[in-house]
């Protein structure tokens, strides 16, 4: 039987279909039939806007944890 030691940490379903997506991303990015100049400059919009998704995203779950935590909060205090 394994012992948890509090650092187990597991990657969510939708954190591997992220990686994975970003990774076939560069894949097909780096075998398309354009310039070198052409596909960095690509890699380059692509990757400023994954950087402005990751940041929406983790400002949105920021949020979510607040609001959830607010909640129980006021939950446990009118009990």
């Amino acid at each position: 039987m394994e012992e948890s030691n509090g650092n187990n940490r597991s990657i969510s379903p939708l954190t591997m279909f992220a990686i994975g997506a970003c990774v076939g991303a560069v894949v097909g990015i780096l075998y398309a039939p354009q310039s070198g100049r052409e596909t960095r400059k690509l890699v380059v919009r692509k990757a400023r806007q994954l950087k402005g998704s990751a940041q929406d995203a983790i400002h949105n779950m920021k949020e979510f944890a607040q609001t959830s935590r607010d909640s129980l909060v006021a939950r446990a205090r009118h009990k």
